[in-house]
């Protein structure tokens, strides 16, 4: 079963929501577009087009590789970009860096009550999988706390520019400088898993590896997931810049803001049907998930046991070191239970009946779709659901409106790596930015710090 997952790499509150455009131009070569070495200028990709902020705002925008050097110092593998985005009659400087390994590119731009970011990604073949307008505003200049940020749909097509060019008054009050570029992060961590061939749970482990591409103004994350057995999950997210800062000579404070967009069960559905159909796989809609719900596990004819239960109630199982057959271990869990007053989980009587073709059905919990039985090619095609964020354009298309969510980051370098902490409350701080930019020292965790490196 692969559902959409808090993201690791981000600290473990982040819903991965990013919106696709379409592109024009050369995209890169497959592989990224080669060369570059030695100070070799490489033509990387052009993009351009139109999108419709608000009502009627109608914002342009071109975007290239920079016209200097080929790969920047933003880390050895990637390559500088930059171009031009128009509203109204301002014109402003877009930069950024491209990543020729994972295929992905951002460039941003500010002026003191607006943030664009422009992000995108291509396939193994050198075809566009779409890019993310992403636009952070502040609807009252008085305020520091009424910042949005929402996703546009973009109309591929060649543009003209007229107006006035900004000067670039916000250079260095966004990413911290040293951060910027590609950067990339793994980390691993045990995971249970259940081996159909011996019938049993195995100790396992789970890996994540991925990069963070960052610009002035934006980050974008892209993460792989491996488990033990072998399959994969990818997400991407991509997050604006609102403000740094940087008073403290030891870190800096970094509050990103991202738009979700929450559509019905019908409406996700929808997407799921559209989906399958563009990506020409047969798939079955379930109601329901096949899965039990809650916190249930099974004792299996060999004594070994499988579920879905708090790490800390398996370690406690484990502990008790059952041996038996079927009926001696389910009896002596259920005794366990009953003298420690455990009556949350739900002991089957039947083994449930894993998917073993393809099918999906609506997460309620997560308000998107999970997805089972596919083969391994499958997935690489499935993986676009997330990857072009297919759900959430048929959203904004469906005119569902987005809600902005903040997070609050604090960045250190050192010896050529970064390290990023996270604040975190019990509270809605991630939508609410005022209580989100009021997160102090005591909301640090600690234990999710993430390492980076070029």
């Amino acid at each position: 079963m692969k559902k959409k997952l808090w993201l690791k790499a981000i600290g473990c509150v982040f819903i991965a929501l990013t919106l696709t455009l379409s592109l024009t131009g050369c995209p890169p070569s497959p592989g990224g577009g080669g060369g570059g070495g030695g100070g070799e200028k490489t033509n990387v990709f052009s993009v351009a087009g139109t999108f419709v902020k608000g009502v009627s705002d109608t914002v342009k925008f071109k975007l290239s590789d920079a016209g200097s050097s080929g790969k920047s110092a933003g880390g050895a593998e990637s390559y500088a970009v930059s171009g031009e985005l128009v509203d109204g009659n301002i014109i402003f400087q877009l930069e950024g860096y491209y990543d020729p390994v994972t295929r992905t590119y951002t460039a941003s731009s500010a002026g003191s009550f607006i943030r664009f970011s422009i992000s995108g990604a291509f396939n193994a073949s050198g075809n566009s999988l779409g890019s993310t307008a992403t636009v952070a505003m502040k609807m009252d200049q008085n305020d520091e706390n009424s910042w949005v940020v929402a996703s546009y749909t973009v109309t591929e097509e060649a543009v003209t520019f007229s107006g006035t060019e900004t000067a670039n008054a916000f250079d260095g009050t966004g990413a911290p400088a040293q951060g910027r570029g590609l950067w990339k992060f793994a980390d691993s961590q045990p995971w249970d898993y259940w081996d159909p061939v011996t019938q049993e749970f195995k100790e396992g482990t789970m890996s994540f590896a991925g990069t963070l591409l960052v610009s002035e103004w934006t980050m974008v994350v892209e993460q792989m997931t491996t488990y033990p057995d072998g399959t994969k999950d990818f997400h991407t997210m991509n997050l604006t810049v609102v403000e740094v800062d940087s008073s403290n000579n030891n870190y800096d404070d970094i509050i990103v803001s991202f738009p979700m967009y929450v559509g019905t069960k019908a409406q996700v559905l929808a997407a799921a049907a559209a989906f399958l159909q563009q990506i020409n796989i047969s798939a079955t809609q379930l109601n329901a998930s096949p899965y039990p719900s809650g916190d249930w596990l099974y004792v299996y004819p060999s004594g070994s046991i499988g579920g879905s239960l708090p790490e800390y109630l398996w370690e406690e199982i484990f502990a008790l070191n059952l041996t038996g057959n079927q009926s001696e271990v389910k009896q002596a869990i259920q005794q366990y239970f009953d003298d420690n007053f455990i009556d949350y989980v739900e002991i089957l009587d039947e083994a449930p009946n894993f998917p073993t073709s393809p099918c999906y059905w609506y997460e309620e919990e997560w308000d998107d779709i999970s997805w089972s039985g596919f083969s391994q090619s499958q997935w690489v095609l499935i993986d676009q659901w997330w990857r072009t964020n297919f759900l959430e354009r048929h959203l904004i298309k469906a005119g569902v409106a987005p809600i902005s969510l903040y997070q609050k980051w604090r960045a250190t370098f050192a010896n050529g790596k970064m390290y990023l902490k996270f604040f975190m409350d019990d509270g809605d701080e991630m939508f609410d930015l005022a209580a989100t930019r009021a997160l102090t020292d005591a909301h640090i965790v600690e234990e999710e710090e993430m390492e980076f490196e070029r």
